[in-house]
């Protein structure tokens, strides 16, 4: 397969409104019109005050774009919206848990022999 050579990329497309904000990227290849696009996008939970900066809503929408220029598709990525969704969940659940998790990565060590803590490292 010949690679593109004329290719539009486009990595700070955004959007916003009054209860949604939007970045997107992706590119599209001219000679054969293949879209190729992601959008990542947030609910407004609060707009922005004289005291403070605008809330938004933890989970994002992420929706992909493909096809062709001709034939535009778009759905959610909803594997996405579940990673990310969860992702703060996973990350407040690590922290509460720290030191129980340190605590047990030493025992492993101990009891395992070395190694243990750097493959609990890639895991949390």
């Amino acid at each position: 397969m010949r690679q593109a050579e004329n290719v539009i990329r486009s990595q700070d497309l955004w959007g916003k409104s009054s209860r949604l904000r939007m970045e997107g990227r992706g590119s599209t290849p001219i000679e054969t019109g293949d879209i190729d696009y992601r959008f990542v996008s947030h609910l407004v939970k609060a707009p922005a005050t004289e005291t403070g900066p605008e809330k938004l809503h933890g989970t994002p929408i992420v929706a992909v774009m493909s096809g062709t220029l001709v034939e535009p598709g778009y759905r959610l990525d909803m594997e996405a919206l579940l990673t990310e969704k969860n992702q703060a969940k996973i990350e407040k659940f690590i922290e509460k848990n720290k030191s129980k998790i340190d605590k047990l990565k030493n025992k492993l060590d101990k009891k395992l022999g070395p190694g243990v803590d750097h493959l609990f490292r890639k895991l949390f």
